[in-house]
């Protein structure tokens, strides 16, 4: 249970920007409807409009950086890894090559949308989980450099491919 009330935490981090993202939205349309296309509405809902667009990007960093013991970047970074790695394995094209299909309109249509927000948490949950348990990892000296928190990057890339 313990597990769920931290993962509902984390999620709360990514929900928060939501509302930002409706209110430029909302007031770019409105611009619109009133004064038509401007500059202003043209602005307003292109920035909101980034907002939605990436929230799986966003979900996968908030929940890293809500999951790991320790807030630190270093998870936050765990997560964008997964998610790049993740998200770039299985896009059509990298699934076209993979499986020999002749053409990207052979492959699943499953594939074109794996940018959802389900797959932004299990890579938010992937880097926290590599963040908690490879921070303070000790590699031998000739790879001192990768060793801790430097690892965690590094590991997060390679679960990813398995997952």
């Amino acid at each position: 249970m313990k597990f769920f009330q931290r993962l509902g935490r984390s999620i709360m981090l990514p929900v928060a920007v939501l509302p930002v993202a409706a209110i430029l939205l909302g007031v770019g349309y409105w611009i619109t409807n009133l004064a038509g296309d401007n500059i202003a509405s043209a602005f307003l809902t292109a920035a909101g409009g980034a907002l939605i667009d990436n929230m799986a990007l966003l979900f996968a960093i908030g929940i890293s950086i809500g999951m790991a013991d320790k807030s630190d970047g270093t998870s936050a970074l765990a997560g964008l890894v997964s998610w790049l790695t993740v998200t770039t394995l299985l896009k059509p094209e990298t699934v076209q090559l993979l499986i020999g299909a002749e053409s990207v309109e052979s492959v699943d249509p499953a594939f074109g949308k794996i940018q959802n927000v389900f797959v932004g948490i299990i890579c938010g949950l992937i880097g926290a989980w590599s963040y908690n348990r490879f921070k303070d990892t000790k590699l031998p000296d000739y790879l001192s450099f990768f060793s801790g928190k430097r690892s965690v990057a590094i590991i997060t890339a390679g679960i990813s491919l398995v997952v």
